[in-house]
């Protein structure tokens, strides 16, 4: 017999919970939801009223309590990030749910999306800033004045090659000396051929500063100033850059967040 997984007393032979408690659960669903949204603080107040409530009257126990609090707030996450953009108040608002009731936010794939929506809207903005928590020392040298954005770990970059080579053939005509002999004087002309291919520059750290982007992987580092980059190609999987100068290879970083890579 197992136990309800809202109230945890018995709920009877192959059942998770007690149909009333099922129902009583959709019932807390709309003012936490609502409390995650909005950002006011009397709906946050009537939550917390409703959830301390249930709790001390035994009808929710604090795992269900805290479960329900975060599936809430996954749920106002993705509302907010439906139109691709997240405002000042939306994430204030989030981030204040969290706090009143203890959210384990910050392994879930939406708190991942709303840091990165998050650090678009700084760099809109004009704000520069870290969002992130660097462990270790960068294998970067940072310029005075210069700000880390975002970091991607494990990124592959790749560049291009041009093997060159030639490539020809022989032409000519036959003279008859004789029966049965032939003389064929002929000409042989190469002409020069190149072939461009990828290679790889090795897994490493790709950072975006305010001012460059850095590349540092075992035996090879780079850094590109933003003035010299003149356009990007966005993909799947990463952001293909291409330079100014013609003797500049195109560079591709391989980062496994291609939209999010390309618009930051």
């Amino acid at each position: 017999m197992g136990d309800c997984t809202v109230c945890g007393r018995p709920a009877g032979f192959l059942k998770s919970s007690h149909p009333e408690c099922a129902q009583f659960v959709k019932q807390l669903e709309t003012p936490l939801l609502t409390a995650a949204c909005s950002g006011r603080e009397e709906h946050r107040a009537t939550a917390e009223a409703a959830i301390n409530e249930a709790k001390n009257s035994g009808r929710l126990t604090p795992a269900r309590a805290t479960t329900l609090a975060l599936s809430s707030w996954c749920d106002a996450a993705n509302l907010a990030l439906e139109d691709g953009l997240l405002s000042a108040d939306e994430e204030t608002a989030l981030m204040d749910f969290a706090r009143m009731f203890g959210v384990p936010h910050v392994e879930t794939p939406e708190h991942a999306k709303l840091l990165r929506a998050a650090v678009l809207r700084d760099v809109r903005e004009g704000i520069v800033k870290t969002r992130l928590r660097i462990e270790g020392n960068l294998p970067f040298n940072l310029l005075k004045s210069e700000q880390l954005v975002w970091a991607f770990q494990r990124v592959e970059g790749f560049t291009t090659r041009t093997t060159r080579g030639h490539q020809g053939g022989s032409h000519g005509f036959s003279l008859r000396i004789a029966k049965g002999v032939y003389y064929r004087p002929s000409a042989f002309k190469a002409a020069s051929t190149s072939v461009d291919s990828q290679v790889s520059l090795g897994v490493g750290l790709l950072g975006l500063t305010n001012k460059h982007l850095y590349f540092a992987a075992p035996g090879k580092a780079l850094r590109v100033k933003w003035g010299d980059v003149v356009a990007f190609e966005n993909f799947s999987d990463g952001v293909g850059v291409n330079r100014a100068k013609a003797t500049d290879r195109p560079l591709l970083f391989r980062t496994g967040e291609g939209w999010f890579t390309c618009n930051l």
